[in-house]
């Protein structure tokens, strides 16, 4: 027999040995528990924990400001005319105001930089972040959301950036702004922009929260050894006993001992709390899995083993395309999308001008909920001339004609400029 059939057959006998063995089940369940304890290996990433635990400080401490009345992390607010969602660190509600808060961990000199905010760096390149263009976008993003979904005008809405780590250095220009502050003077920060506004309608705050619920946050996923994911769930390759409109989260874990587990098995158990805050257990079987999908992570392997996971969570009660969002989900307003029609020619005021367009502000005075917000395409409004020449004559403020292109129930209403 030559050298290389010999390994060969080498080769198949070791493998034919492993089936064996891996048939007999105290092998079985030997090899199972190896696993089990590799799972412990997976840990969460500082960076990632560091800035969860900056956001959940900064909530805490909104929460406990007077006035207060809810408090959310991590909303996904949707954004006119596009596929994305604009995540919010935080989204509270006041007596008084809805707040926007972006949450930067960020340590040393931090400097105000052409309307941008720049960590300096002793060693590389410094930092730049458009923190306060992105928040205004996502300020708009919710206004947008909040005239579509009730047909009124928005109440007082603020935009805050906190810097959370107690060895930043703000500097003159960036800590002279009052929708900026640190950790230290937070409180005090929110309390001087808040005490001057008058209270908001009832009414209003509870649309707001359900709008915060609406929109949801991520689901996420835990592994045994702390590490942690964000992103959705393919709900329709989920386990058959796990129903995204009846759990909220889920704790998993094996009830037998080491020995025991090597004698005759794992028992898996699931831990269920309801949305409606009941508990409840079943048992589970090795074979389960789950596929979540990170989005800005595309090529890693969706589907995971039940048991690999300590918990997870759902961060919206129902199921949602995020891609194509044209299902209505719970809502106790109105939906005042249905009352502009395509093709009919509407006159608006200009709110915004965007990257990816114009936001404009639609009135429809023979309806009830008369209020949306509607957005023109960068790309209908002709060459980057044409573009700029728009610019100048439809400020903001100003006064706009546009048509009714199409009328989405979960985006928005898309538009064109009216020709004469």
């Amino acid at each position: 027999m030559s050298e290389s059939a010999s390994a060969t057959a080498g080769q198949k006998f070791r493998i034919d040995v492993n089936d064996m063995l891996g048939k007999i089940p105290i092998v079985r369940n030997f090899r199972w528990q190896r696993e089990y304890k590799k799972a412990m290996s997976l840990k969460h990433e500082r960076r990632e924990l560091v800035s969860h635990h900056a956001e959940a400080k900064v909530a805490a401490t909104l929460k406990k400001i007077d006035g207060m009345k809810h408090v959310a992390m991590e909303v996904r607010v949707p954004a006119p005319e596009s596929n994305q969602n604009g995540e919010v660190d935080i989204i509270a509600i006041h007596e008084n105001a809805i707040l926007l808060v972006e949450v930067k961990n960020w340590t040393g000199k931090v400097v105000l930089h052409d309307g941008k905010i720049q960590q300096k760096k002793s060693k590389g390149n410094d930092v730049t972040d458009p923190a306060f263009s992105k928040l205004e976008f996502k300020a708009d993003c919710f206004k947008s959301l909040f005239r579509s979904r009730t047909g009124k005008e928005v109440p007082e809405v603020i935009t805050m950036l906190v810097f959370s780590n107690t060895n930043v250095d703000l500097g003159d220009l960036l800590s002279a702004r009052i929708d900026v502050t640190d950790f230290k003077t937070m409180k005090e920060s929110f309390n001087k922009r808040l005490e001057p506004l008058s209270k908001i309608a009832a009414k209003d705050r509870q649309s707001s929260r359900e709008i915060i619920e609406m929109c949801g946050s991520w689901d996420a996923i835990e592994f045994r050894g702390g590490k942690g994911l964000k992103g959705d769930f393919t709900d329709s390759k989920l386990p058959s006993f796990i129903v995204r409109e009846d759990v909220r989260s889920a704790h998993f874990g094996n009830q037998n001992s080491w020995l025991k587990t090597i004698l005759s098995g794992p028992n898996l158990v699931a831990t269920f709390s309801s949305w409606e805050g009941e508990k409840y257990s079943r048992e589970f079987g090795v074979d389960e899995t789950i596929d979540f999908v990170e989005p800005w992570a595309k090529d890693d392997d969706p589907t995971h083993k039940l048991w690999m996971l300590y918990a997870l969570r759902f961060g919206y009660r129902h199921e949602v395309d995020w891609e194509n969002q044209e299902e209505d989900r719970e809502f106790s307003g109105i939906n005042a999308y249905k009352n502009f029609k395509k093709g009919e020619k509407y006159h608006g005021t200009v709110l915004n001008w965007l990257e990816t367009g114009v936001l404009v502000l639609l009135e429809n005075s023979k309806k009830e909920g008369n209020k949306v917000t509607g957005m023109i395409s960068m790309k209908s409004m002709g060459n980057t001339m044409e573009v700029e020449l728009k610019k100048a004559i439809y400020q903001k403020g100003k006064g706009i004609d546009v048509v009714v292109t199409s009328a989405k129930s979960n985006r928005g209403v898309n538009l064109k400029i009216a020709e004469d």
